[in-house]
């Protein structure tokens, strides 16, 4: 657009031509955008829903890293798509984490609902860390973590220290009521 402004004075059809071209790069833009921002939506979550979502994953993950996997997932958790979407994106950035650097031999990933509270629970035997140097320059994987929880109301905790593995545990109390239709129901 810039380039059609500085040759405005010029002959016209050259600076059609270059907003021709800008107007085309920026829906080409748009339309990407517009995938990365369906890309970030989980598809697993409307194929399957969180808990079969987060059990395949689980699976996928111990089955590339050679990990023996014990899972207790509740049947079906009714949750607003956007809590869904938090609770996912936390599961699977920590199982992705353990595939990377735990070295672990056993996975155990736990989700439950009781009563009003929500509970994500994921533990390795690996080689753990030290939380407090968890988090080289560059790198935002433990901070999106809290960031999601936040996001969400919900309380995380991960429990870590060198040779004793990891524990990662999230907690969402007050549960929006879903009804049909899935709008939220605020409680009086």
């Amino acid at each position: 657009i810039e380039a059609a402004d500085s040759a405005w004075d010029g002959a016209h059809e050259q600076v059609r031509g270059l907003l021709v071209k800008a107007l085309g790069t920026a829906r080409s833009g748009l339309a990407e955008t517009r995938r990365a921002i369906k890309a970030l939506r989980a598809t697993p979550l409307e194929d399957l829903g969180l808990t079969l979502a987060i059990r395949t994953f689980a699976e996928s993950i111990a089955a590339r890293a050679g990990l023996q996997l014990m899972t207790d997932l509740a049947e079906e958790v009714d949750l607003l798509p956007t809590v869904e979407q938090a609770v996912y994106r936390i599961a699977q950035e920590a199982l992705t984490n353990i595939a990377k650097h735990a070295q672990a031999q056993k996975l155990n990933v736990t989700l439950r609902k009781l009563d009003a509270e929500l509970l994500l629970l994921i533990v390795d035997d690996g080689v753990g860390f030290a939380p407090e140097q968890a988090t080289p320059a560059g790198h935002y994987g433990l901070q999106g973590l809290y960031e999601q929880a936040q996001l969400i109301g919900a309380q995380l905790e991960i429990e870590s220290q060198p040779q004793h593995g990891t524990t990662l545990r999230l907690r969402l109390r007050q549960l929006p009521k879903i009804q049909e239709g899935g709008a939220e129901v605020k409680e009086q």
